[in-house]
């Protein structure tokens, strides 16, 4: 059946190009370039018809040079000519998701069969003349269910690589600095006092015999990775004698010089050769490594490049590459960097064998999909369900942070496939898990079945501290945390307000009658109307017994966002509410300043003294206290050097 009696295929609009611009002014333009990655960085201000906007998850295909199939990722955009949007009449009969699918496989036979002079174009006549089978929605449905797994695994290596690619940068930038800003006045040194460089040379394309050899040859559109050791062609020994192309040192440091490779940089795992638009150099190693130099120049190529020069290319040249400065810190720093660089590319080299070997297992399930070769019901495993009970594992896993045991089955758990057979059947996958050293499936599924179906992030719909306490005792949680403590990201917040509803249940048996008046007058509701702030709590947790006056609550309460445009006169008045409390449960009235300052420090907390003595004379500017003398002792006689002052809360003037 042909393709186009269940798809609408709507080409781009030609928008003109005068009005394109960089500075997001108006509305994104897809053009070809914007397949694949999702986004466009070109805008136009032209209003244009309503049917070209496109939307999120909108299937694109790219009609020049490599026929591209993807959704489109980003907000609404315009389709710009040689970009077009593919869509199923009737989702019920032909899905997107599983047409998203077919079209890759499809256009590919078409590519790989058009003729071309400079590039090639795809028509929307070819989209809709091919030819298909059309499998039933449900068998659709599984198929997608299949590949969306396989994708989403994918995706993750990706992202694995992405965050150390960011981490090494993030390493470097804080042991370091910008090399550009060079914050920790690190001396500049030019490239030139780091190695002695030179570039490489072509060998003449007219004897056939150069480029029939063993010796790897380097172009500047290769230098893509760190480390490189494979080549597109390669040179003989004789090419290097006779020709401008010079053998290159195992370790030495490559730079591109022109157009859009310049400054990208690698650095050679084996004796290798390159063309003349690369400059390179062993470098010293009693001066610096080439690990450091490699990120130097990486982290600071977009200011180097504004050195560049030339009309069309913007070329740099040899002496430009030798007179580059970069900040040059003492080698051993350098070596330290150097040697966490290493841990983490043997880490990147794992996973992107993994990664590799998804793509292959991904291109075989894709290839057996759409032959009506998958198993998606296998007696012996399901596909769909091994993949989901792994990554259920894996997002647990990730659930448990600050212990080193489980980073590292976490990090294993991203390497499980090794090769595209390994998820065929439950035998194959428990024998990848097992090489690994990832638990197999019956322990993931015995895992699942101790938590009670539950997911450690759901915890905090359960009864959280006894669920908690139930994951900690898990036979399998001591194996792979070595009985080692650690925490769950999702529980944090909720065991805190658990302990805080306990901490009050704690207060309030106490029989201490101001311990029950804090829980009763105060921990019970809010202290200070319209600002959701409880003094006494916030005393209670931060400070304990410690002294503090008004200015140390305020910057408590900043510290934790719990405060904004709050007067300290607004918490001093609550401060002097609860000492009155406090005086009228404990004294019944009559009290000395020195014995209510003494047991407010041992039974409540401990407000400073220049704070109590400020709530007492307010008190007897306002009438609220009186001074009271006294005799030493009852019953002696009024002797007028033996009065003791006394003061006295006058209750009638201050009830809550």
């Amino acid at each position: 059946m042909k393709l186009e009696d269940y798809i609408d295929v709507l080409s781009g609009y030609a928008i003109k190009a005068n009005s394109f611009n960089k500075n997001k002014d108006g509305i994104p333009v897809i053009r070809n370039r914007d397949v694949i990655r999702g986004y466009s960085e070109t805008y136009t201000t032209q209003k244009i018809d309503s049917k070209f906007e496109i939307k999120k998850e909108d299937i694109l295909v790219a009609m020049d040079g490599n026929f591209h199939v993807a959704k489109w990722q980003s907000d609404i955009a315009y389709l710009n000519q040689r970009v077009c949007k593919v869509s199923s009449k009737n989702e019920k009969i032909l899905s997107n998701a599983f047409l998203c699918y077919l079209l890759p496989k499809e256009l590919k036979i078409i590519e790989d069969n058009t003729p071309y002079v400079t590039v090639k174009h795809l028509s929307a006549k070819a989209i809709n003349n091919i030819d298909f089978d059309l499998p039933d929605p449900i068998t659709q449905k599984q198929i997608v269910t299949v590949l969306d797994k396989a994708q989403s695994l994918i995706k993750k290596r990706e992202q694995s690589l992405e965050l150390l690619d960011e981490l090494l940068r993030a390493t470097f930038l804080d042991m370091f600095g910008d090399p550009v800003l060079n914050e920790k006045n690190l001396k500049f040194t030019k490239l030139s006092e780091l190695g002695v460089w030179k570039s490489g040379g072509t060998p003449s394309r007219s004897i056939d015999a150069y480029f029939k050899g063993n010796i790897p040859w380097f172009s500047s559109g290769e230098l893509n990775d760190m480390y490189i050791s494979k080549s597109k062609e390669k040179i003989t020994e004789v090419a290097v004698k006779k020709t401008s192309a010079k053998l290159i040192e195992s370790g030495s440091l490559l730079v591109g010089m022109y157009d859009t490779a310049a400054l990208k940089s690698s650095i050679t795992k084996i004796v290798a050769s390159c063309n003349q638009a690369i400059a390179f150099a062993k470098l010293n190693e009693k001066k610096c490594t080439s690990t450091f130099v490699y990120f130097a120049i990486q982290i600071g190529r977009k200011y180097h490049l504004s050195k560049r020069r030339g009309v069309r290319q913007r070329n740099l040249n040899l002496a430009m590459i030798k007179a580059l400065e970069i900040p040059l810190p003492k080698l051993k720093q350098q070596e330290i960097f150097s040697s966490i660089v290493s841990k983490i590319e043997l880490q990147k080299e794992l996973i992107q064998k993994s990664l590799d070997d998804l793509n292959n297992l991904f291109q075989s399930l894709l290839q057996n999909a759409f032959s009506g070769n998958l198993k998606l019901q296998d007696n012996k495993v399901e596909l769909q369900t091994a993949l989901k009970d792994v990554n259920w594992f894996t997002e647990q896993v990730g659930e448990i942070t600050n212990n080193t045991a489980t980073q590292k089955l976490f990090a294993t758990l991203n390497t499980i496939s090794k090769t595209p057979s390994a998820f065929d059947t439950i035998f194959k996958l428990q024998e990848t898990l097992s090489t690994n050293n990832a638990p197999g499936l019956e322990v993931i599924r015995k895992f699942y079945n101790s938590l009670g179906g539950n997911s450690i992030p759901n915890f905090k719909n359960a009864d959280v501290l006894s669920a908690y306490k139930i994951f900690q005792a898990n036979p399998f949680i001591k194996q792979i945390t070595d009985n080692k403590p650690f925490k769950i990201k999702s529980l944090e917040q909720s065991i805190e307000e658990q302990k805080n509803k306990e901490l009050e249940g704690e207060l309030y048996q106490e029989q201490d009658p101001i311990l029950q008046f804090i829980n009763q007058e105060q921990f019970g509701k809010y202290s200070i109307e319209n600002y959701k702030v409880n003094i006494p709590k916030t005393i209670h947790k931060y400070f304990g017994k410690r002294e503090f006056d008004v200015d140390d609550i305020i910057q408590i309460l900043e510290e934790n966002k719990a405060l904004s445009g709050l007067k300290k006169n607004t918490i001093k008045k609550e401060l002097f509410s609860i000492f009155s409390q406090f005086i009228k449960v404990k004294y019944d009235g009559l009290f000395a300043f020195k014995q209510m300052r003494e047991e407010m420090q041992r039974s409540l907390f401990n407000p400073a003294f220049t704070l109590l003595q400020e709530f007492i004379d307010q008190g007897l500017k306002n009438k609220s206290i009186d001074q009271v003398y006294l005799l030493s002792s009852v019953g002696d006689d009024i002797r007028g050097n033996d009065k003791r002052l006394y003061l006295l809360l006058k209750q009638s003037k201050h009830e809550n």
